[in-house]
């Protein structure tokens, strides 16, 4: 893919915050696996 090491942090940060968005959004607990609850869906 030839990502920097400065491009995959800024991904990752990217990935955390959309994650804790969903989380807040969904009100789920930040202990529990949120790619577990989407899966039970």
């Amino acid at each position: 893919m030839n990502l920097t090491s400065n491009e995959i942090a800024i991904s990752h940060r990217a990935v955390q915050g959309i994650k804790g968005r969903v989380r807040k959004k969904i009100q789920l607990d930040s202990s529990e696996d949120i790619v577990k609850y989407l899966m039970n869906l």
